[in-house]
């Protein structure tokens, strides 16, 4: 029996060392990676901080791509509305400068005078180069049409007899225009209408 006792206690000696040794391991093993584990934590939560951090600069960066989004819609449109008005613009001058616009400056205007009497029936800045056309209708054959204008240093003071019905022209440089209706009647009184168109 004594044989079983030393046998059994050796085993326990021996299951006691194993344990020791389990347990000496179990302690190293647990001095080595717990540290580890501590600093995984540590970048764990660091890493976290960084994705955070990430995520709302994308979300600024998305906010801001959508207001220059909002900002390019609005100089497209600014741009489309710019080349409507260069357009219209370039298409007036175009009329211009081919003599396609006109615009009345007197219209259908009684005129009363007596004889060698003269009637201003215009006065008024005419910014383009063109020709103004004139029509009238009196009751006296020496009726006529005086312009007077300077442009460009040069003076204008032209006279043209219109009658008792007529269409004249004459030409026009951007100025200060005065157009004026008077007669050479040595007596009578004259009437009529007269009707200035401005071609330009």
């Amino acid at each position: 029996m004594s044989e079983k006792k030393v046998v059994g206690r050796n085993i326990f000696v021996i299951t006691l060392i194993i344990c020791i040794v389990v347990s000496v391991g179990l302690v190293a093993m647990l001095a080595t990676y717990l540290p580890t584990v501590s600093n995984l934590e540590s970048e764990l939560i660091e890493k976290d901080q960084e994705l955070t951090n990430l995520n709302t600069t994308i979300t600024n960066l998305s906010l801001q791509m959508i207001a220059l989004e909002d900002q390019i819609t609005q100089k497209n449109s600014e741009i489309t509305s710019l080349r409507g008005n260069y357009e219209t613009v370039l298409d007036l001058q175009n009329r211009i400068i081919t003599l396609q616009e006109s615009g009345y400056l007197v219209n259908g205007v009684s005129f009363s005078q007596n004889a060698t009497l003269t009637h201003q029936v215009y006065n008024g800045l005419l910014e383009y180069t063109g020709y103004v056309q004139i029509n009238a209708q009196s009751n006296s054959t020496t009726t006529y049409v005086k312009i007077i204008y300077n442009s460009f240093g040069t003076n204008i003071n032209q006279k043209i007899t219109i009658g008792e019905s007529g269409t004249i022209s004459f030409p026009i440089l951007p100025s200060e225009v005065e157009i004026i209706v008077g007669n050479d009647e040595s007596i009578n009184g004259v009437t009529g209408i007269i009707t200035i168109n401005y071609i330009y």
